[in-house]
């Protein structure tokens, strides 16, 4: 199924990109305040020569690439699916992962949602599937991929799903992006419903969830071939995750209930040892190093402001660098370079409204990217203000009065 199609260009997003000064004529219209935001799904590629980034509205959309530079535009490609995510494997691969409801020829069950992947490789200047589905398998995505660069070339893999029988079962695609030769490279069961893959391309720990008991089932590779079950918890409810690796690829985190409340622990891959909770780890989100998906920082969000703590006192002082930049307003991170030099940063405030900017710490300089929303200037944006309150039952409830 191919879901990237061709449709007129949206010349005004295409404008705005240029960054043409341009006057509002007149206040915006009320929807405009409650439209989606026309710009969104910014990614750097990993030297921080060129930026993704999807342009437009649910009904008319396009994947634009442009060199960071001088904002020159690349290729643009319309869309009429729903992009779930954008990611690049090296800096000659963008990744454009696509959903699609639909009925599939040959499987039984309700319509659903399917996942497919796009490839937009620089070298041949053309889109194609990421992967060819191989033998008993389908062309779509059931998990997070991992794109890696091993012995000079770009290989991603992917969950995905196979049929060894008359049912579907997670499995792993391993595809080599220029090549295009594509294989199974690990077979689950049917229980699998999660896998961590490691930086040489092999799966470090496997997750399956038996529904008939309600048993949760973390599979650890140590250094050898075959996986071990090295950890069941029964969690009818409140399932455990895999939430990635830790610090330094030698463990893996895992967030469980058992407790009574979610607690954070570090596996280690090689001998299955929990470590002692991580009480600084149980925060809003985590934040993983782009090439490597080391886990380097934590990010707590609150109503007055989005609080990032890096593990490494070097990325600590950029990322605090960053905000200095922009007093006053609430700066998240959109992107980085694999060095760190080149950052996106979404800026929202009474002085920039809600816009993107690049800082070049080369050069010690932030320069102005593209508004989060067309046609809505800061001017427009009133002020926010943060408050409590209490309900009826005595519950804090936090809220904005704009």
């Amino acid at each position: 199924m191919s879901c990237l199609g061709r449709w007129p260009k949206l010349t005004l997003f295409i404008a705005m990109f240029e960054m043409a000064a341009t006057a509002v004529a007149a206040t915006p219209p009320l929807a405009a305040f409650g439209s989606t935001p026309s710009v969104s799904k910014l990614s750097l590629s990993p030297d921080g020569s060129r930026y993704a980034v999807l342009v437009g509205s649910d009904e008319n959309s396009e994947i634009q690439i442009r060199l960071l530079a001088d904002n020159k535009l690349v290729t643009v490609t319309p869309t009429k699916a729903k992009v779930r995510g954008i990611q690049w494997a090296g800096p000659d691969h963008l990744l454009v992962t696509v959903s699609t409801t639909a009925d599939v020829l040959g499987l039984t069950g309700p319509r659903r949602e399917w996942y497919l992947m796009r490839d937009y490789s620089f070298k041949t200047k053309r889109w194609k599937s990421a992967f060819e589905s191989p033998q008993n398998s389908m062309n779509v995505v059931s998990g997070a991929a991992t794109a890696l660069s091993i012995k000079n070339k770009s290989i991603l893999i992917v969950p995905g799903i196979y049929f060894p029988s008359n049912r579907g079962v997670s499995c792993l695609i391993r595809s080599d992006l220029d090549s295009g030769s594509t294989r199974i490279s690990e077979n689950g069961n049917e229980d699998t419903i999660d896998w961590l893959v490691g930086n040489d391309g092999s799966p470090v720990a496997r997750v399956d969830y038996v529904e008939a008991t309600g048993e949760w089932r973390l599979f650890l590779r140590g250094g050898g071939n075959s996986f071990r079950r090295s950890y069941t918890e029964k969690a009818a409810l409140d399932r455990p995750s895999l939430l990635g690796f830790g610090q330094d690829g030698k463990t893996v985190l895992v967030s469980t209930h058992k407790s009574g409340a979610w607690e954070t622990h570090e596996v280690d891959i090689a001998t299955a040892t929990w470590a002692d909770a991580r009480p600084d780890l149980d925060r809003d989100s985590l934040i993983t190093d782009p090439s490597t998906d080391y886990l380097i920082g934590t990010i707590e969000e609150s109503l007055e402001d989005i609080d990032y703590r890096f593990f490494n006192p070097a990325d600590q002082k950029v990322w605090t660098g960053v905000r200095r930049a922009f007093p006053g307003e609430l700066v998240t991170l959109a992107s980085w370079s694999d060095d760190r030099m080149t950052i996106i940063a979404k800026v929202e405030g009474p002085t920039n409204g809600a816009a993107y900017y690049v800082i070049d710490r080369r050069t010690k300089s932030a320069r102005f990217l593209a508004d989060q929303y067309a046609g809505i200037a800061p001017a427009d944006l009133g002020r926010v203000e943060t408050l409590h309150y209490k309900a009826g039952d005595d519950t804090d409830i936090p809220a904005y009065l704009t």
